[in-house]
């Protein structure tokens, strides 16, 4: 019988004693058992032999979620996975699954709301498997549990990799699937896309997945296999949540190195000027040079830490050979004490808040140079990775803004005006920075599969009315949890947001994994954007995987609700 590590001083509950616990609630003889309310903290009894549970703390990235105890399972592979969920349906408990806990939405579960009937699994024990298969036609299997600086490393070290791929490491593959994780990147001018290349979510690489679905024909959930040319895998490949994938194959290239340079002495102006051109060094510049960037502009400051990738096969004499990713001590290996007390400082009244943007950005300057990190060249994944847990803890909201190529400076002046009017009138200051990447989109032919269907559920799914549109902006304000005024300025930006730019030329949608549908009291309450805005952008256009087909489609695979949360509830109906 397996052993855990409790994170609490609560032991680890075995099968004897919740057979106990379920015997004694039981004891009138009832087949089925009614579930405790909601908040009541009883244990889940009569799990499936040899399952150990256990209270652990949940806190999701920026600290806004935090849950003292929630029960906590942790199956050894995708068979103990399918006995958890057909308990959980019996016994009408709710199944999450658990990765790093680097999340901002809380699809798995919310602030303040009981978690007395929840189960989250954790997937990060056990389900971390991994094989890379080589040939004509690279691919990596990946249990759900398997950390994305994992499986980099794993295809690294068969000369192998992924176009592009989320900044942190400690993320989940089957936790980037659920909320369509992307990169920065798109292609430089004459570069040719690679054969089973992306420039879009690592959804579009998926070539199959395996998931607990319920089969109506045998009346009980089920392990099945999904394969990338079946439209029933689409509502699948950016699933929320509502959904427990176990394992995935995804379609990998032969790794080119990258050279990143940093850069801190654009003005924001010059950079985000309405038209490229003229010699100026717009971002459009460097995306036609190299295609892959990302701007990171400090609140307070001039200019922004922008910083630039470009394929080289051979290394610059300039460039600092990198052997292992995270290259940025200065920001990505702060102890969380330190970062706490960053935070606290800075939304104080009269506190470091009114200067961080500067401090930062000194910080990064005196941190390149001293590291000699302002010019770096590798392996993809050790430039692509620079996120870490030890990272000054953030709020963000999030946002994908589809459009024509041509169309990125015009569209990012427009939001770089829209910030310093809202400045010059007074709102409140944001304490983090504002963040920038441009991606392509998910055409599903990229995955080298024939007949491959796209990701319902991406905020990349292309527009079949609007085949021009070949690029996504993605736009982040980023702030310190609690700040004063944050929320009233994310709620009067999204509306601007939402309003700002003709539906015949940008497309705008949520970026799920962020902060949206902001209301008086946060994000995610919203009615108006969950019930009618989110609906209608993956409307818009028409083609396969509107919104109410793939929400009935989710609801087939699961129509006991098991992998539900409360948003989900609010937001799928």
């Amino acid at each position: 019988m397996p052993t855990t590590r409790s994170t609490s001083d609560v032991p680890t509950l075995r099968r004897r004693e919740l057979l106990l616990a379920g015997a004694a609630t039981a004891a009138a003889g009832g087949l089925v058992v009614p579930p405790p309310a909601l908040g009541d903290p009883s244990p889940p009894f009569d799990l499936p032999a040899g399952i150990a549970v256990e209270r652990r703390r949940f806190e999701n990235w920026s600290g806004e979620i935090v849950h003292e105890s929630v029960w906590t399972a942790a199956p050894r592979d995708a068979e103990e996975v399918l006995r958890l969920v057909r308990w959980a349906a019996r016994r009408g408990w709710r199944l999450r699954a658990r990765g790093h806990d680097h999340t901002w939405a809380p699809f798995a579960v919310a602030p303040g709301v009981a978690v007395g009937r929840t189960l989250l699994v954790d997937t990060t024990r056990h389900l971390t498997g991994i094989r890379v298969v080589t040939g004509a036609r690279p691919r990596v299997n990946a249990q759900a549990g398997a950390a994305m600086e994992a499986i980099l490393g794993a295809l690294a070290e068969a000369g192998l990799g992924l176009t592009a791929v989320p900044a942190p490491g400690d993320l989940t593959i089957g936790g980037v699937l659920a909320v369509g994780g992307h990169g920065t990147g798109i292609p430089a001018v004459g570069e040719q896309r690679r054969d089973g290349a992306s420039y879009g979510s690592i959804s579009n690489l998926v070539l199959s997945l395996r998931a607990v679905v319920w089969d109506g024909a045998q009346g009980r959930y089920v392990l099945r296999r999904f394969h990338r040319d079946d439209p029933a895998i689409a509502p699948l490949l950016v699933n929320l949540g509502a959904a427990f994938v176990v394992d995935v194959v995804v379609r990998a290239v032969r790794d080119v190195p990258l050279r990143c340079e940093s850069f801190l002495d654009i003005p924001i102006e010059e950079l985000l000027a309405p038209t490229a051109g003229g010699g100026r060094r717009t971002l459009s510049s460097f995306l036609d040079r190299a295609g892959r960037a990302e701007i990171i502009w400090y609140p307070g400051t001039k200019s922004p830490w922008l910083k630039v990738w470009t394929p080289m096969r051979v290394r610059p004499q300039e460039s600092r050979r990198v052997e292992a990713p995270y290259n940025y001590p200065f920001s990505d290996q702060m102890p969380r004490p330190v970062t706490d007390l960053i935070a606290r400082a800075a939304i104080a009244p009269g506190g470091l808040g009114r200067v961080l943007g500067q401090v930062m950005h000194g910080a990064t300057a005196v941190g390149l140079e001293a590291t000699r990190s302002s010019d770096l060249w590798g392996r993809s994944k050790d430039t692509l990775l620079y996120v870490r847990p030890t990272t000054l803890r953030v709020t963000a909201n999030g946002y994908a803004l589809l459009t024509r190529r041509e169309n990125v400076q015009p569209v990012l002046a427009r939001v770089l005006a829209e910030l310093r009017r809202a400045e010059s009138a007074g709102a409140p200051a944001l304490l983090g920075p504002t963040e920038v990447r441009v991606t392509g989109l998910d055409h599903p032919g990229d995955c080298g599969r024939d007949g491959a269907v796209a990701p319902a559920l991406s905020a990349l799914r292309p527009r079949p009315d609007h085949p021009e549109w070949d690029v996504a902006i993605w736009l982040d304000l980023l702030t310190i949890p609690g700040a004063p005024g944050a929320i009233a300025r994310m709620v009067a930006f999204e509306r601007w947001l939402l309003a700002a730019f003709d539906p015949g030329e940008v497309g705008v949608r949520v970026e799920w994994s962020k902060g949206w549908g902001y209301a008086r009291k946060g994000a995610w309450r919203s009615r108006h954007v969950l019930e009618r805005v989110i609906p209608a952008s993956f409307d818009a256009g028409g083609g396969r995987g509107g919104w109410r087909p793939t929400v009935d489609a989710l609801t087939r695979l699961d129509p006991h609700g098991i992998f539900r949360s409360p948003l989900l509830d609010r937001l799928l109906g």
